[in-house]
């Protein structure tokens, strides 16, 4: 894997944490302004709840991919501590394909589930639901990409992985 994929998949990750940050500034600025407006007696943004909840999902999904990318899912690394460096290695391995296959199947879901909705629209926003739901197979993508050069790196480049964290402490993964 060369030094620009890697980069390019770095630069993803990153284009995704800033649409992320976006998103919560979206959806923090619709509840305060739907909350002042109750509040103030003035009115009500009538949409702002759909489009929150709608943001929300995006975020979530989209975070974990990120998360998976950065490899912040919580785990129990009881086996992981009790590894050696060669034990550690082949376990992340089977780890990262178990997420793969996870992902490869949610991203089926997820496009099945966008087939299905395809002609729907919501309530209010009337948006395609379609389009709400299409992060589910674009989460799962996203961790698709970042899952196959986690493997990669493991599989064929084991020495660019050599120091990771376990339990919070640097590891040495090298053989």
């Amino acid at each position: 894997m060369s030094r620009r994929t890697a980069a390019l998949v770095e630069f993803l990750a990153r284009a995704v944490e800033g649409a992320l940050v976006m998103m919560f500034v979206a959806y923090l600025a619709l509840i305060v302004g739907q909350v002042g407006l109750r509040w103030g007696r003035i009115g009500a943004l009538y949409w702002s709840e759909e489009a929150v909840r709608f943001l929300l999902l995006w975020s979530v999904m989209l975070a974990a991919a990120v998360a998976t990318h950065r490899e912040l899912h919580v785990r129990i690394d009881l086996l992981e501590l009790a590894l050696g460096r060669r034990g550690r290695r082949w376990l992340a391995i089977v780890n990262a394909l178990i997420l793969l296959c996870f992902a490869l199947a949610l991203f089926w879901a997820g496009w099945q589930f966008v087939a299905r909705t395809g002609a729907m629209r919501s309530p209010v926003l009337e948006v395609p639901m379609a389009l709400v739901y299409a992060v589910v197979a674009a989460g799962a993508a996203l961790d698709v990409v970042f899952l196959t050069l986690r493997l990669w790196l493991l599989v064929l480049q084991p020495e660019a992985l050599a120091q990771e964290q376990v339990a919070g402490r640097e590891v040495d993964n090298s053989l």
